[in-house]
Order: structure tokens, then sequence, then C-alpha cells
């Protein structure tokens, strides 16, 4: 079933390409040590590249070939690049994106926190390791690739063609709701706010479900 889905995937968009093989590389590094595991991960990569390998020739000379599209802007600098993606994501409000940000750097101050001991490289593991890790390199790592593949290449930085990420955005807020407010009552409490504050942004400044786009 998951080699049928990332086959429709990667066929559909060279952007669902990607996430077959991010998810493909995380499969691979989650399983070394697991032999049985890895077997299975590896046999399912291979299924997933032999059904894509018909269409590898032009996806190749694609991408071998510079074109100049004037409708894609060139990035800027990383973070701006970066914010500018959030922003998209969060329907493109201010005060969402500073929301979002001040729970974003709450987790990560909760996981530094947390890690005993200095950052080594084991630590490192165990943090990629983790559901935090495995969501923060969804949410990045295609953002990334994107990034640098404008800069050195043609311009695809396109932020609808990364809602790919879109879930991972979502997943990584509902997690800093869930570690940094571990009472039931409260979490119950700042899930409600939450919901109102998306709710009327969507309702009142986008008047999203008044105004056709």
């Amino acid at each position: 079933g998951y080699c049928a889905y990332a086959l429709l995937a990667a066929y559909t968009h060279y952007f669902g390409l990607l996430m077959v093989g991010l998810q493909a590389v995380g499969a691979l590094l989650i399983s070394i040590g697991e032999r049985r595991v890895l077997h299975r991960s590896m046999t399912m990569c291979l299924i997933v590249f032999m059904g894509f390998a018909p269409w590898l020739p032009t996806m190749l000379s694609q991408f071998g070939a510079r074109t100049n599209i004037s409708w894609i802007e060139s990035p800027g600098e990383p973070v701006f690049a970066f914010a500018a993606f959030l922003y998209f994501l969060f329907n493109r409000s201010r005060y969402l994106l500073v929301l979002v940000g001040i729970l974003y750097a709450s987790l990560a101050a909760l996981i530094f926190r947390e890690n005993e001991g200095p950052i080594d490289i084991t630590a490192v593991k165990r943090f990629t390791r983790s559901p935090d890790g495995i969501v923060l390199a969804w949410l990045v790592l295609p953002f990334l690739i994107t990034y640098v593949v404008s800069i050195v290449s043609n311009p695809v930085l396109v932020h609808r063609n990364l809602i790919i990420s879109l879930p991972a955005a979502y997943l990584l807020l509902a997690r800093a709701v869930d570690r940094l407010v571990p009472d039931p009552r409260r979490f119950a409490l700042v899930a409600i706010v939450l919901c109102v504050l998306f709710l009327g942004d969507l309702v009142l400044r986008m008047d999203f479900y008044g105004t056709p786009f």
C-alpha cells in the first residue's frame, strides 16, 4: 500500500517525489541496527525506485536544462525566506506567525533544557529519532533542499509546492502545546483559544467563507 501511494505521489508532482525520497532516507536511517526492519525498508525503496525508473530519463533531462522561469523570483536570505514560508502556511497573518513563533521557540527551549549533559553526537542522534526531530525534519528539509536548488539551478521555491510540509507545521504546533501544557484542563483551554484565534482569522480577517477566491 505504501509503495502504491508513494508512486502516485512521485508521478503526480516532483515535490511528491521529494517527499518520498526523504521518507526513504529517514526510514533507512532509523532502521540501521534492526536487520528485519532494514530489509523491509530497503525492499519498499527498491520497489518504488523500479516503479519510477521509466520516468527518470525525462526527469533528468528536464532538470538538466536550465530555463528562465520569470514568474518565480530567486529566494532572498534563508531566514527571511523560511519566515515567509511559515507566513504562507499560517494564513499570511502576522499575529498568527508571531504566536506560532513563540510556541516553536518555547518548544525548542524546553527540548534544550531537557537535554542532559553536553550536546554531542549522541544527543543529536537521540533528537533526530524523537517525534520532535522527525516532525522538524519534515518541516525544514523540503524547504532547505528547494532553497538550495533555487540558488544553484532553476528557481523552484514556490510556497504552494511546499504544501508537503504543511502537516508538519501544524503537527509541530500541536506538539508544542502538548509538551508545554501537560495539565489536561489547561491544555483543553489553550487548544480552544488557539482554535478560536485561527477560526476568527479565517472568518473576520480573510472572510474565507464569504468571499470567493
